[in-house]
């Protein structure tokens, strides 16, 4: 049976907490908590859908290469192709899985099964990416969820649990810093690169309950806001004031054999 990829999927746990998605790239495209009206996660209202196309917003699935860290197109393909919708579970979580299979090609003569799984219920959202090498050569990858998190205002929200890291910043050409003690301003341009961050981030907004960021498997991670004055086209003008990137990363190579795989998850819990 055939399927729209840009369709969305919209599932309700039995607690109200609720989730939505679509097959395109394996996109999760909503998290509302229980109780909450609003989703957590920001989406662009110019945003396309479709064949190449790459989603702005919600949780884009970066693999094979995080950035230009290789050679192949920024962010790899993993994001710009249809997956496959799996069956929801009945567990009374609201889960969405998506899979696809990720064909040798020219500049990646590889094969892999990617599959992305979310499950939501009360405060707490949990998505798990599983990369298995299916062919018959090994590969190295750096990968990352490359999570829009809706805030009221960058002016007004900062992060915590990155005070004194240090950071590479890519928006001044990959410059070494280190970042301040005390809460990280969001205001962009922002675009840091944080290696083997040792616990939870805290996403603090005072319009909303605060949300603690925390990962199994993924070591590092990435800051990002484009800054005002951007020349992202499916950034309205001033819609960069409403989110802030705060991304699970892999950004040192990491090989899989044939055979094996690998996962790692992103936690998030409003509190």
């Amino acid at each position: 049976m055939t399927h729209d990829p840009c369709q969305p999927h919209d599932v309700v746990a039995d607690d109200g907490a609720r989730l939505q998605g679509c097959a395109h790239g394996g996109h999760l495209t909503g998290w509302w908590p229980a109780g909450e009206s609003r989703s957590r996660l920001w989406m662009s209202s110019t945003s396309t859908c479709g064949p190449g196309a790459a989603i702005r917003g919600g949780v884009p699935v970066v693999f094979p290469q995080f950035g230009v860290l290789g050679p192949l197109p920024k962010h790899g393909f993993a994001r710009r192709v249809a997956w496959e919708p799996q069956h929801p579970s009945t567990t009374g979580e609201a889960t969405l899985t998506f899979a696809t299979t990720i064909p040798a090609r020219g500049d990646w003569p590889h094969q892999a099964t990617l599959t992305l799984s979310a499950s939501a219920r009360a405060q707490m959202l949990t998505v798990r990416l599983a990369v298995a090498n299916t062919g018959s050569t090994p590969f190295a990858f750096t990968a990352a969820l490359h999570t829009y998190l809706r805030v009221s205002s960058t002016s007004d929200a900062g992060i915590s649990g990155l005070e004194g890291c240090a950071a590479e910043d890519a928006a001044a050409g990959g410059r070494a810093t280190t970042l301040p003690e005390e809460r990280l301003s969001i205001v962009g341009p922002l675009d840091l690169m944080i290696r083997d961050v040792p616990g939870a981030l805290v996403l603090h907004d005072a319009a909303q309950p605060d949300l603690v960021i925390s990962t199994e498997g993924f070591r590092d991670r990435v800051v990002w806001n484009p800054g005002a004055g951007h020349a992202l086209s499916d950034v309205p003008t001033g819609d960069e004031a409403s989110f802030v990137c705060i991304e699970p990363a892999v950004l040192e190579p990491t090989p899989i054999a044939p055979g094996h795989a690998w996962q790692a998850s992103l936690i998030m819990t409003a509190r």
